[in-house]
């Protein structure tokens, strides 16, 4: 009898522990869901009180869980004159929940952070530091790949590049005394972050190192710790600004270990830049990829890379093929060892293109190019050797295409030569030919100059030698308007 009522007794406090438990259970909930209803309230009122981001941070509705992960819609972030400085559709967060039950909220209780479609604008200054400002307008152009590529190749042509140098260096100093007295929209000196970012479709316009970019499709994940690595993998769609190209990618890590300056070690990739958008006085629409790798101290890593075209065709040339190597330096890109297949033969080419006077300068050999190939129609069949240095600036008129040439033995329509030279310019609608030689069995021709300008051909008069180098014969030509 005591044993069976012992079992009822036990029945009896298993029934009234579970109860408890259940009533528990309901008043958690219930306080939860009081608490998500007002989170939005408790979230905004949270934002007054911090002193990372500068100005005013507001969702407008906000749904938190018991495991510390909560739900947000529409966030903004204004600065303290109330221009916009971030919109978020929708995201999500994850904070330490024993933080917050104890309410010892720092900058280490987020620990997860997502945001969706969100547009926003950020600037690292000459130490590689973080700020937030207000997005241009241009940023809302980003779906419009015409209207960025329109835009640039307008605005590369208004200055002369003596003033795009001297503009240059003025915004390099205007932009260094800024950052001296601005006060930043985003202070973290001292502080501690220890977090996973994940962005998503994000629209994102960049200041870095005095280049502009308007980034499109961002996706932006990151594993931070500012006392020790911060892992980087960034990718984007459609980009304009300094350039325009269809992708941009970055994976690589930042390492705070090391002081007094951060170590970097991080690849970046920007695919089908248009050439023309960089200010290329030729109308290139052909695409150039590059790849870039940099390594050492943040605020000035060493940095090379490679390029490549899959095929690129100016005025008179046709190149294909194209691979080579890179270097970044302080407002260039610098090319070395850059090959490519022309006129059936090779070309070994390097050079440098200034990013603030959007001037450059390439240097190159060609050997085994094929006349026939390179001058269609004129009868010419023979291998030629080619040195060809190309000058310009984002004026289509001012390029400058110069070198000099020697052939081997070839045929010129039936007729057999030894070898084919001269010293060539071109430059807008006007190509000069200096002393143009052709040396035949037994019999030299040459002229001192040749033009063809917008069509019109004129020549000096052609001089016959013998085959011992003796003056025969000198021939004035009659040319046809």
């Amino acid at each position: 009898m005591r044993i069976w009522e012992n079992v009822k007794s036990h029945k009896k406090a298993y029934k009234y522990s579970l109860g408890t438990v259940v009533i528990v259970l309901l008043a958690v909930l219930g306080i939860l869901q009081m608490l998500s209803r007002g989170a939005a309230y408790i979230f905004n009122a949270e934002m007054e009180k911090q002193t990372l981001l500068r100005g005013t941070i507001r969702v407008e509705t906000i749904t938190a869980h018991i495991n510390g992960h909560v739900y947000f819609e529409n966030l903004e972030w204004l600065d303290p004159t109330g221009e916009t400085i971030m919109l978020v559709p929708s995201g999500d967060f994850h904070v330490r929940v024993w933080d917050v039950f104890t309410k010892n909220i720092k900058s280490t209780t987020l620990q997860e952070l997502t945001l969706n479609n969100a547009v926003f604008c950020v600037k690292l200054d000459e130490n590689m530091k973080v700020d937030f400002l207000k997005q241009s307008e241009a940023l809302e152009e980003l779906g419009e790949q015409k209207k960025l590529e329109e835009g640039w190749e307008q605005k590369v042509k208004t200055y002369t590049p003596e003033e795009r140098k001297r503009r240059g260096e003025l915004e390099r100093r205007e932009s260094r005394s800024r950052l001296e007295k601005q006060l930043r929209n985003f202070e973290s000196s001292g502080t501690h972050l220890k977090l996973k970012l994940d962005f998503n479709k994000c629209k994102m316009e960049l200041f870095a190192k005095g280049q502009h970019y308007l980034l499109s499709n961002v996706d932006i994940k990151m594993d931070i710790d500012t006392n020790k690595i911060v892992d980087i993998d960034f990718s984007t769609g459609t980009f304009g600004g300094t350039m325009v190209g269809s992708g941009m990618a970055i994976d690589g890590y930042v390492d705070f270990t090391e002081k007094p300056v951060p170590l970097c070690d991080m690849s970046v990739r920007f695919n089908e830049v248009k050439p023309s958008s960089l200010g290329f006085g030729m109308n290139v629409n052909d695409r150039i990829t590059l790849n870039t790798h940099f390594d050492g101290p943040i605020s000035d890593p060493d940095s090379s890379g490679t390029v490549h075209m899959k095929e690129l065709h100016i005025p008179g040339f046709d190149f294909y093929d194209i691979n080579g190597i890179i270097h970044l330096e302080e407002g260039k890109l610098l090319f070395d060892r850059v090959e490519a297949t022309v006129f059936g033969g090779k070309l070994v080419a390097d050079g440098e293109y200034d990013f603030d006077t959007r001037t450059y300068l390439i240097r190159g050999h060609g050997s085994e190019l094929k006349a026939s190939e390179g001058l269609k129609k004129s009868g010419l069949n023979c291998l030629v050797e080619l040195d060809i240095v190309v000058e310009g600036d984002s004026n289509p008129r001012k390029t400058v295409v110069k070198g000099e040439f020697v052939s081997g033995k070839g045929t010129y329509k039936w007729i057999p030569f030894k070898r084919l030279s001269g010293v060539f310019r071109s430059e807008y609608k006007d190509l000069h030919f200096w002393n143009a030689r052709i040396e035949f069995y037994g019999l030299t021709v040459q002229t001192p100059k040749l033009r063809v300008k917008k069509g019109h051909l004129t020549m000096d008069p052609i001089d016959m030698y013998d085959m011992e180098g003796t003056y025969k014969l000198t021939i004035h030509p009659r040319i046809r308007e």
